[in-house]
């Protein structure tokens, strides 16, 4: 869409330190940057991360735990609740069992 940003970050996660350090290093530039007032996240790593980082410039953040986890938490979500400001799964009893959020599914 014309005048709206884009940005991209290196892959990273737990099985690749450096590219993981780097990744979250990108991020932190990106949230000091652009300070966001919402940070919105599907997941994984460069989710945590700006979730994480959104409370350096006061801003809002949402994570939203992937559809595949039926049974339970990503990792990434399960880090993300001590940050983001609301998490979500659409699953009932995963949302239940970690005490995070449902409305509805997505599927």
């Amino acid at each position: 869409m014309p005048g709206c940003a884009f940005h991209t970050v290196p892959d990273g996660n737990r099985d690749t330190k450096a590219a993981l350090i780097f990744m979250a290093l990108r991020i932190l530039i990106l949230v000091l940057l652009v300070r966001p007032h919402v940070v919105v996240s599907t997941g994984a790593a460069p989710g945590y991360f700006a979730c994480r980082f959104a409370k350096l410039v006061g801003a809002k953040s949402l994570f939203i735990d992937s559809v595949a986890n039926a049974e339970d938490m990503s990792l990434s979500a399960k880090l993300a609740t001590s940050h983001a400001s609301r998490v979500y799964s659409q699953w009932p009893r995963v949302a239940d069992k970690f005490g995070v959020e449902c409305h509805g599914s997505v599927l």
